[in-house]
């Protein structure tokens, strides 16, 4: 077989397996992909080994990157076989696959949601501490203005005090001296940032899932046109 430039176009190749492809060469998560060589052999890409660089040759996100225990796309060694699982239908095996994909990118957009609005939240814990410390330096009363309703403010002046009051939620306000409340704020706000790397880490292993079922789905696109092209028993 004739070497060609990794990601480049093969004879035959329809729209949506030219994308997937384009999609596993561009992606730098496919330079973690465990035992890349194995799974490039199975595209039919041998060829292309002595253009790849040593760092394709890593393994795929460990779990620790999986904290919410989300299966792992498989990869299909053997696409023959895994269509004669469904039937030898192609079709009912590409459905499988995307049905798995949805799954995926359903996960993808709930994890990313909870992941902006934690976001969102650590920077008002933030601005909550900024302001204790602002409370804090204050040496006398002073002026500030406080929101009636919507786009309306009046004006009011804040006393002297070393205390200062915290919603915690469930229509339950506390007050706390002002050490206690930066305490309780700063734990609040590193529970947070730890929640959010870790949703980072959950968002990046669930992306590397898609794009595992997507090139298992343009595999087996591929594995009905050969087989309609030509007429064999087995085609891997």
């Amino acid at each position: 077989m004739q070497a060609r430039a990794a990601g480049a176009r093969e004879p035959g190749d329809s729209d949506t397996s030219f994308y997937c492809r384009q999609k596993m060469w561009n992606s730098q998560k496919l330079k973690k992909i465990k035992k890349f060589k194995k799974l490039i052999s199975g595209f039919g890409m041998v060829s292309y080994l002595k253009e790849l660089p040593a760092d394709y040759f890593e393994h795929v996100l460990p779990d620790e990157y999986n904290t919410r225990k989300i299966p792992r796309a498989e990869y299909i060694e053997n696409i023959d076989n895994f269509v004669k699982q469904h039937s030898g239908d192609a079709a009912a095996a590409i459905t499988v696959l995307q049905e798995k994909l949805q799954k995926y990118s359903f996960m993808l957009d709930v994890i990313q949601k909870q992941k902006n609005a934690l976001v969102g939240s650590s920077a008002d814990l933030q601005e909550n501490l900024d302001l204790i410390d602002y409370l804090e330096k204050q040496e006398d009363a002073f002026e500030t203005r406080y929101e009636l309703a919507a786009g309306v403010y009046a004006k009011a002046i804040i006393p002297k005090s070393d205390k200062v009051s915290l919603w915690l939620g469930s229509h339950v306000m506390v007050e706390f001296p002002y050490g206690e409340a930066r305490s309780l704020l700063r734990k609040n706000l590193d529970d947070a940032e730890q929640s959010i790397v870790e949703m980072a880490k959950n968002l990046q292993f669930i992306k590397e899932q898609i794009t595992m079922v997507e090139v298992s789905i343009s595999r087996v696109f591929n594995w009905d046109v050969q087989r309609i092209k030509t007429p064999t028993d087995v085609i891997e």
